[in-house]
């Protein structure tokens, strides 16, 4: 009895050791036996490197599922199949995109889903499919290796060229470049005190400014006063204008008519004038040797005559000075005398 009882014994230790190692196992593989997950399948053209089963499947940042394949596709050996489940509760919806992402700088690659917009429809297998497909794109990592060989064809061109820079013949020219430079940085070193003082007469000179732009504001304050003032007058003016003009408009009508009769006398002695314009022209003609002699000599003469009569006039300006302020002194003598005492 007691050996039965020891085989039992050991017997329920061993089931109990084995199914708490099963246990332990869908701990391990974070697998929860009373969840219902869906599985979708994950084309890639890409290389999927750093992927692997077991591998986390997050949905904009968050862990939702797991990776549970990967494979060639048997349609299309130019791809690579990958199997994911996730759970049933998390939505993915038609517009919903895969993509591969780096972990850290392990480097271990874990799938990305983002898109998912609200309005869009969930994610349904299509017909003759076993499980829905999600769409994948190429992560930046993909771009940046596919444009590696591009990047590094434009390195070797840009340090071919800066080869044939560096190059002995031009290395006499940066030499001389560089000559050229030293000699101006020790000129304007020796300079120093001039510019200073350049910068100081600079300052001053922005000091001026701001002063004269402190004026101008004033001045274009007080000018805005006086338009507005000149505005109103005007109006007042352009006013008193109107009222005039009314009544110049009853006045002229009334003299209309004597206007009339005022351009026909006109009329008559602009042709008066014309004939008498004509007359002179024929006049002046007739006599130009004499306008000549007197423009030479007479002119000369007339000259003189002016310069005597200006005299003349100031000594009778003189004269009627002194008769206005005594008449009788100017005209009898100085009479005034005394009284002789007896």
């Amino acid at each position: 009895m007691e050996t039965k009882a020891s085989h039992v014994t050991v017997g329920a230790f061993v089931i109990a050791l084995i199914a708490g190692f099963f246990v332990f196992v869908l701990w391990l593989s974070k697998i929860d036996v009373d969840s219902n997950v869906t599985t979708y399948r994950i084309y890639f053209t890409s290389s999927v490197t750093g992927l692997q089963q077991g591998g986390p499947v997050r949905f904009r940042g968050i862990p939702v599922g797991r990776v549970t394949d990967i494979r060639i596709d048997p349609a299309n050996v130019e791809r690579v199949q990958v199997t994911v489940e996730i759970p049933e509760d998390v939505p993915i919806k038609e517009d919903a995109v895969a993509s591969l992402q780096i972990q850290g700088i392990t480097g271990a690659s874990f799938v990305q889903i983002g898109g998912n917009s609200q309005e869009s429809p969930r994610l349904r297998p299509a017909e003759g499919q076993r499980y829905a497909v999600i769409p994948s794109q190429q992560s930046m990592i993909d771009q940046v290796f596919e444009s590696a060989p591009e990047l590094l064809d434009r390195f070797l061109v840009l340090a071919d060229r800066a080869t044939q820079i560096l190059g002995p013949e031009n290395q006499e020219s940066f030499s001389r470049i560089l000559s050229d430079i030293s000699t101006v940085t020790g000129a304007i070193a020796k300079r120093s005190d001039d510019i200073d003082g350049i910068l100081g007469d600079a300052r001053g000179t922005m000091a001026d400014l701001r002063q004269a732009a402190g004026d101008l504001s004033a001045l274009s304050q007080n000018l805005q006063a006086s338009v507005s003032e000149l505005s109103d007058e005007a109006g007042a003016t352009f006013a008193t204008i109107r009222g005039t003009s009314i009544g110049v408009d009853e006045q002229v009508q009334g003299i209309g008519g004597k206007l009339q009769a005022s351009l026909a006398q006109l009329n008559a002695a602009a042709t008066n004038f014309s004939q008498v314009a004509e007359r002179m022209d024929n006049l002046v003609g007739d006599n130009e040797q004499a306008v000549s002699d007197f423009a030479n000599q007479g002119l000369y003469e007339f000259t003189l005559f002016l310069s005597e009569a200006r005299g003349l006039v100031s000594t009778l300006n003189r004269l009627t000075t002194r008769v206005e302020r005594n008449p009788a002194g100017f005209l009898f003598g100085d009479t005034q005398r005394g009284v002789e005492a007896e």
